[in-house]
């Protein structure tokens, strides 16, 4: 397509993403669930990287890059001795695993709308794959930690998951750098996303719109019951 660039955006950024989203899970694990070792370093893997084997798994391209390059495994062992070791420390600064959570957010959603985008899939199909890239490997953590995972309360989580992802997509329609505009995606879910948690925005609900129904619609349905009622024998 006209004005396409076909350069994926740096692994390094990917990297990142495993880092930060590891990082989430094994402070998860250490601090909030008290967790040993073992818990520690599987939340950490999940966490870090949850997303990146579904969305991996989605595309059919073989093993997962995270098995295929040892690099992933290394972030999310040092993710985990960070989390093991340091967990108070990191604790202690306000509202990290948010900062953390939102970083990973961004950083996982881009990188799976692009690795789509490189595969060929259509715009749509590319934009639900950086969301699930981006919420899979929070749900597996919050799923195995025994805690509701995000997306499934008042929270607009996936939402800004969808909307980075088709602004990235968007934007890589121009002539600006790859990099350049994975940052731009990236910052716009992270601060979305600090937004919606300082302001405690909520997503939509479901409503009861009113719908007005047939006068007889009633009557007819209680008559139908009452025909198929068994008699009462004496």
């Amino acid at each position: 397509m006209p004005g396409t660039i076909d350069v994926a955006i740096p692994d390094w950024i990917e990297l990142a993403a495993v880092l930060v989203s590891a990082l989430s899970g094994a402070l998860l694990a250490a601090k909030g669930h008290g967790f040993d070792i073992g818990g520690v370093a599987a939340l950490a893997l999940v966490a870090g990287l949850g997303g990146g084997l579904i969305r991996d798994a989605l595309l059919g391209q073989g093993a997962p890059a995270a098995l295929r390059d040892e690099r992933y495994l290394i972030t999310v062992l040092a993710a985990t001795g960070l989390g093991f070791f340091f967990a108070g420390t990191l604790h202690q600064l306000q509202g990290l695993l948010i900062v953390l959570d939102a970083a990973a957010l961004g950083l996982y959603s881009v990188v799976g709308a692009d690795k789509a985008d490189q595969a060929g899939l259509p715009a749509v199909a590319a934009v639900l794959l950086g969301t699930i890239t981006g919420v899979g490997g929070g749900i597996m953590r919050d799923l195995l930690s025994g805690t509701t995972p995000v997306i499934f309360k008042r929270d607009i989580y996936a939402l800004l998951a969808t909307f980075g992802s088709a602004l990235y997509l968007a934007l890589r329609q121009t002539d600006l750098d790859a990099t350049a505009v994975a940052f731009v995606a990236i910052g716009a879910i992270f601060l979305l996303r600090l937004i919606v948690v300082r302001f405690r925005l909520d997503g939509p609900r479901p409503r009861d719109l009113p719908v007005a129904l047939p006068e007889r619609w009633p009557r007819v349905v209680r008559s139908r019951r009452q025909r198929r009622r068994p008699r009462r024998r004496r």
